[in-house]
């Protein structure tokens, strides 16, 4: 890691190319590949005790908490400046009672999801080509149904 932040993100250094990436970007911001993309890879939060019953051979690192004096960007965090400028916020409550929402944010149209009971929330961009598309549950809550 490099210790750098851009529009308020994480800089990662890749040490082989000496390149700069903006988490934020998805992007080279410096270096040999000065400009190159990241493939954006679909992910998904979910509670450990979910993630865990499907998928039990999985191993994680041991998380070490740090205390404030361990951690170089605890000032940063308390400055204000941390964070995006806007967000967009649904809760939980709500979305388990209809499950799908259509939405758009900062001209994006997109769909949130819950799952898992109510516990697994996924957001898709839901543009295919120069079509803005919209969803509702199906008949599995694993599933939605293009309207």
């Amino acid at each position: 890691m490099s210790g750098k932040l851009l529009m308020n993100s994480l800089v990662m250094d890749d040490r082989e190319t000496d390149s700069l990436w903006s988490q934020f970007a998805g992007e080279a911001v410096s270096g040999s590949l000065d400009g190159a993309k990241l493939e954006i890879v679909p992910s998904q939060l979910t509670p450990w005790v979910d993630w865990k019953r499907q998928y039990p051979d999985t191993l994680v690192l041991e998380k070490v908490d740090f205390d404030a004096s361990g951690d170089g960007y605890f000032g940063y965090y308390l400055s204000g400046s941390a964070g995006e400028s806007t967000q967009r916020v649904y809760a939980i409550r709500d979305l388990r009672k209809v499950w799908v929402v259509n939405d758009t944010f900062e001209d994006s149209d997109i769909v949130v999801m819950i799952t898992n009971g109510g516990a697994t929330t996924t957001v898709y961009s839901r543009t295919v080509g120069d079509r803005s598309l919209s969803f509702e549950q199906a008949e599995s809550e694993l599933q939605m149904t293009d309207q």
